[in-house]
C-alpha cells in the first residue's frame, strides 16, 4: 500500500454518472529461492482486469516480452565470453507509467473511508489488462524488457553505470544471479555456468503424481534403433 500511496496511484472522487468503477482485490503470495524456501510474503492489490470491456475500458494490450529460450543463449555468451552477471528487479514496474484513459475502481478492502467515493487512477497498476502495454511503452524509452532485468557486460564497471543510470528512473533491486524467470543458476570457480530449473520440475513432478515413480537411464530402450 505505501507503493501504491508513493507513486500517486490514484485519487478519490466522485464517480460519474454514465461510469463504472473496477473492483479490485489484494493478492497474497510467496516468493521462494532456488532451493524452494521463503525469500519473502507478497501483497499486491490489483485490478480485477477481467470485468474490463473492450473498446470501452481498454484499447490496445500486446506487449512483447523476451522468449524463454533467450536467457539460456545470453547465459552461454555470457560464459564464454566470461562476462559478469548482474541481475534486478523493477519494484512495483506497472505503477510508473502515467494513465493514457480515464479509469475508476472500487476502493480497496480494509482502506474504505465510508465515503462512498472511488479512485480515479493517475497511474497504471496491476490487473488493468492494458498496464503491461503501459508499463513495455514506459520501460522501452530506456530498455525493452520485463521488470525482471539481466546485465551482462565484460567489465564489471560497465554493469555498474548502466545499473546506476536505470535506479535515476526506477526503484530496482539489485544482486547476482542466482535465480531468473525460474531458471536456477550457478557459477563456478572455473568460469562455466550451469542452468537448471529443479523446483519448477519438482513441481511438474508433484502435479502428475511422479514422486514415485521408477527412475531409468534412458528415455528408451539401449537396444532401440531408429530407422
Amino acid at each position: 500500500m505505501n507503493s501504491l500511496s508513493e507513486n500517486h496511484t490514484w485519487e478519490l472522487t466522485d464517480l460519474p454518472v454514465e461510469a463504472k468503477a473496477i473492483p479490485c482485490k489484494w493478492v497474497y503470495r510467496l516468493k521462494t529461492n532456488p532451493d524452494g524456501s521463503i525469500d519473502k510474503y507478497k501483497a499486491s492489490l490489483v485490478a480485477r482486469g477481467f470485468s474490463q470491456r473492450q473498446s470501452i475500458d481498454n484499447s490496445e494490450t500486446y506487449s512483447p516480452i523476451a522468449k524463454l529460450g533467450t536467457i539460456p543463449t545470453v547465459l552461454s555468451i555470457a560464459g564464454e565470453e566470461r562476462m559478469h552477471l548482474t541481475q534486478f528487479d523493477v519494484s512495483t514496474a506497472f505503477l510508473y507509467k502515467d494513465l493514457e484513459e480515464t479509469i475508476f475502481i472500487q476502493q480497496p478492502e480494509g482502506f474504505k473511508n465510508g465515503s462512498g467515493r472511488v479512485s480515479k487512477l493517475k497511474r497504471s497498476m496491476y490487473g488493468l489488462k492494458q498496464s503491461p502495454r503501459w508499463w513495455n511503452k514506459c520501460f522501452g524509452q530506456f530498455l525493452t524488457d520485463i521488470d525482471d532485468g539481466l546485465v551482462a557486460a565484460t567489465d564489471q564497471q560497465v554493469s555498474e553505470m548502466f545499473i546506476k543510470e536505470l535506479k535515476t528512473k526506477f526503484k530496482i533491486s539489485v544482486g547476482e544471479v542466482s535465480c531468473f524467470l525460474s531458471f536456477e543458476i550457478e557459477h563456478h570457480k572455473d568460469n562455466s555456468t550451469t542452468v537448471s530449473r529443479k523446483e519448477y520440475t519438482g513441481k511438474i513432478f508433484k502435479c502428475f503424481e511422479f514422486e514415485e515413480c521408477k527412475p531409468v537411464a534412458t528415455p528408451m530402450l539401449k537396444d532401440c534403433k531408429l530407422q
